[in-house]
């Protein structure tokens, strides 16, 4: 029984070891097209199609393998006297045991990537760009379950020109791409700062973290966050800020599959600067956008930001036209918003919630034929407003708060309004006045 339990353990050694040594033969061949996939899909949608990435180099071994791919953009061909190419130069390591700066892992192929710039020059011997950290500075993890992980580990960037200069500490981003083409990344940055002319800004603790469903689709449910734990500037305005936070999120409405609804919000625990406001917490919700309305404000977008072949006349009616379609659509289509505002200033805690229901014209088919007054019929406003007395009485709103008096609720060193128009009505606390008093249409 023994002998046949050390044959059976030796033939799983011997099975695993044959494993080891060939899988690698058979894995990590396509990272080169995958690596290409990858970088593509990392790149703004309106800038794709003027991107090229070929594979022009690719030396395929048993356990290790070589590419170079070529990424070259046509809007810096159209500025540069001479083609300016990105080399990627791929050293590869076939899987399934992958030895990576993390660690062991197990997956199709890791790749070092060692990129070089070919036709681009500095704008004299004022200019440096430098970037320096441990070896490799850029990555490339291919997983057995079709998931792409590009990573960037550097310790210190700086670039500068003339007077200006900026220089950022321990670079760290991830991106990866999974195998329903879900996007998720993060990347951090210990220290940032910059310097020029009319320009003095440091910030500490940067990090950003992204997620999309679908990196195919121009729109589709996803998330994005910004935070940083410090802000210190001179130039251009004086501040000192303490945790600053911005969210935000697109999502597939509940109720229909043709709209979608938006979520963001700024956060700012304290920031010192000349201005009286010390802090601030602003909520956006905006609900029922509807995806044609998006792809139309997207399209509008990408053609004016892509250089185009036609002259200056031409351009100009494309771009006119595109902007004419939206605001149609803009105006066709209903939506909510809500936006909530807590505010620190003059001393004092404020709170304003604004609410608004747009109806739509489902039946407005050119903007010449907008009417205002259709329009007021078609929009619902909710405004109530809850304020520190005293800081109003130190600010500008002082003498509105005095003559305003007698609608106003005062009590308790709090100032608070509640304002509706819809209906052809204006409601200010326990006031109506007729919407035609104010509006003459």
């Amino acid at each position: 029984m023994l002998i046949r339990m050390k044959k059976i353990l030796l033939g799983m050694l011997a099975t695993l070891a044959a494993a080891l040594l060939i899988t690698p033969k058979f894995v990590g061949g396509g990272i080169q097209s995958a690596a290409a996939d990858t970088l593509r899909a990392m790149v703004p949608p309106n800038l794709r199609d003027s991107l090229t990435i070929e594979s022009t180099e690719l030396q395929h071994g048993w356990f290790t393998s070589h590419a170079r791919l070529q990424v070259s953009l046509e809007a810096l061909d159209r500025i540069s006297p001479k083609p300016v190419v990105l080399n990627l130069d791929l050293d590869i390591r076939h899987g399934p045991l992958l030895f990576t700066p993390v660690g062991v892992r197990v997956g199709a192929a890791f790749a070092r990537i060692v990129p070089s710039l070919q036709g681009f020059d500095l704008p004299g011997p004022e200019a440096s760009i430098e970037l320096a950290g441990s070896d490799p500075l850029l990555t490339l993890f291919a997983g057995f379950d079709n998931s792409m992980e590009l990573g960037l580990d550097a310790d210190r960037f700086t670039a500068g020109y003339r007077d200006s200069r900026l220089a950022a500490e321990g670079l760290r981003a991830r991106s990866q791409i999974f195998a329903d083409l879900s996007n998720r990344a993060q990347a951090s940055i210990d220290a940032v700062t910059t310097v020029g002319p009319g320009l003095d800004l440091a910030m500490e603790n940067l990090t950003a973290t992204g997620w999309r469903s679908d990196i195919t689709r121009t729109l589709s449910a996803s998330e994005a966050g910004v935070s940083v734990s410090s802000l210190v500037s001179s130039a251009p305005l004086a501040m000192d800020l303490d945790s600053l936070q911005i969210d935000y999120r697109l999502s597939d409405n509940e109720n229909s599959p043709a709209d979608l609804d938006m979520n963001q919000q700024v956060r700012v625990a304290h920031i010192d600067w000349d201005l009286p406001v010390d802090s601030l917490d602003w909520q956006l919700q905006i609900s029922q956008l509807n995806r044609k309305l998006l792809n139309s404000y997207s399209e509008l977008i990408r053609q004016a930001s892509t250089p185009a072949d036609l002259n200056l006349d031409q351009a100009s009616a494309t771009l006119t036209g595109l902007g004419r379609e939206f605001l149609v659509r803009l105006a066709r289509e209903p939506f909510d918003l809500h936006s909530s505002l807590q505010l620190g200033a003059y001393n004092g805690g404020h709170d304003l919630q604004l609410s608004i229901n747009w109806q739509g014209l489902p039946y407005l088919t050119d903007i010449e034929a907008f009417e205002p007054g259709a329009a007021l019929n078609a929009l619902v406003v909710s405004v109530n407003l809850d304020a520190d007395e005293a800081a109003l009485m130190n600010s500008p709103f002082a003498q509105t708060v005095t003559d305003y008096r007698a609608l106003l609720e005062i009590a308790g060193g709090r100032v608070r309004a509640r304002i509706t128009m819809g209906d052809g009505q204006l409601t200010l606390n326990d006031e109506t006045f007729p919407l035609r008093q104010f509006v003459n249409f």
